[in-house]
């Protein structure tokens, strides 16, 4: 049976209702605080112990209060972005180009070495040592996972939905 766009995307609506702004803005906050302040910790963490002078050789708990810190920074970032975002439903795109993901990852990139700078220069750190961390960040939380992805996109496509 055939129908319009349009009749499809009401259907859907009906079936599965998208979440309001506000809603998807306070699942933003905290999912962007949860899958940031792991991997920072595990950074800031590793950094410590293999080279104590970049974080002039802070506690584990020391560094644990940073990691929470930047995390609430991106987390405050993903929730403002996700409230100013306009709707994105049916017409999102499944496999972005490659100057789209730049872009995103740039963006990104910016918010992290941000976040990361202002709490770590506030620590007293010295200017290399916040870019030292900083880009180990941005390598860790943007760049990589957004290499695996595309990866696993090539390896494993995304089947095109039916017109």
């Amino acid at each position: 049976m055939w129908a319009s766009a349009d009749v499809l995307a009401d259907l859907g609506q009906q079936v599965q209702p998208q979440p309001s702004r506000r809603r998807r803005a306070a699942v933003a906050g905290p999912a962007a605080f949860v899958f940031t302040w792991v991997p920072t910790v595990l950074v800031f963490v590793a950094t410590t112990l293999t080279v104590p002078a970049v974080t002039d050789a802070a506690s584990a708990g020391t560094v644990m209060i940073w990691a929470a810190q930047v995390a609430a920074l991106i987390a405050v970032v993903a929730a403002v972005t996700t409230l100013r975002s306009r709707d994105v439903g049916a017409d999102a795109e499944t496999d972005p180009g490659a100057a789209r993901v730049a872009l995103r990852v740039g963006l990104h990139a910016l918010v992290t070495a941000g976040a990361a700078g202002l709490v770590l220069a506030l620590q007293g750190l010295s200017a290399g040592q916040v870019a030292t961390l900083a880009v180990l960040l941005v390598v860790v939380l943007q760049v990589l996972p957004t290499a695996v992805v595309r990866l696993l996109r090539r390896r494993h496509p995304v089947p095109a939905r039916p017109a």
